[in-house]
């Protein structure tokens, strides 16, 4: 969700992503924020940054834990930040007060050197064109000792069931997918996730396996699951 081309499609399915898809991540999203250490201002608040925020749900997330956090999202996609600012309004006032929406690639972020104490991103640094690029940009917006935490797809062979509905409702839609030119699932594991952001400048850099699972719409019991990655990482 980074680059020019992506855009129109993007824009395109925007609600359907919102309410078919995002539901499916957003718990291995949300849990990314377990991982984000707080930083200890004088007053509880700080700067975090949603590397493609998409439809807003690791941003507003982000609001409603945290009283005194101003967030910024960047994504290329107009309507996905559209959406994303429609969540923010429900949260009321306040949170859009604290809330900066920005279209913008992860490439080439259009925010300050050094002006993030956080930086966040949720399945989207898969989607790049370049994520070494990506992790440099994010390196340079963090101000010294910033963390970056992130969640991806770890490559595997074994199918993630919620995809195949995805794809069906896409169908009924008529809401053609963007192309990808480049690995979708990008580690092997957690030592090559570490690896790779250890190149980028990143230290103190932690990797694990995460499981996700989505309950069925009709049943108590999980509806497919896949392997993710977290990350976490020191500028």
């Amino acid at each position: 969700m980074v680059f020019d081309d992506f855009e129109p499609p993007y824009d395109r399915y925007a609600a359907a992503y919102r309410d078919w898809w995002g539901p499916v991540i957003a718990p291995s999203a949300v849990r990314l924020l377990d991982s984000v250490g707080v930083p200890a201002g004088a007053d509880g608040s700080f700067e975090l940054l949603d590397v493609g925020t998409g439809t807003g749900a690791l941003a507003l997330a982000a609001l409603a834990r945290w009283p005194s956090v101003r967030v910024t999202g960047v994504d290329p996609s107009s309507r996905m930040l559209d959406l994303a600012a429609d969540g923010a309004d429900q949260l009321g006032d306040d949170a859009v007060r604290r809330l900066r929406l920005l279209q913008g690639r992860a490439d080439r972020l259009p925010v300050a050197s050094d002006s993030m104490d956080v930086a966040i991103s949720s399945f989207v640094i898969q989607l790049v064109p370049s994520r070494a690029a990506a992790l440099r940009e994010i390196g340079r917006v963090l101000r010294p000792g910033g963390r970056f935490a992130c969640v991806t797809w770890q490559a595997e062979s074994n199918p993630f069931e919620p995809d195949d509905a995805f794809l069906l409702a896409l169908d009924e839609l008529e809401v053609d997918l963007p192309p990808l030119d480049h690995d979708a699932r990008p580690y092997t594991g957690p030592e090559a996730a570490a690896a790779e952001l250890r190149r980028a400048g990143f230290e103190r850099v932690q990797a694990r396996v995460e499981w996700l699972e989505h309950p069925s719409r009709t049943c108590s019991t999980a509806w497919g699951g896949g392997s993710g990655m977290g990350c976490a990482a020191w500028r």
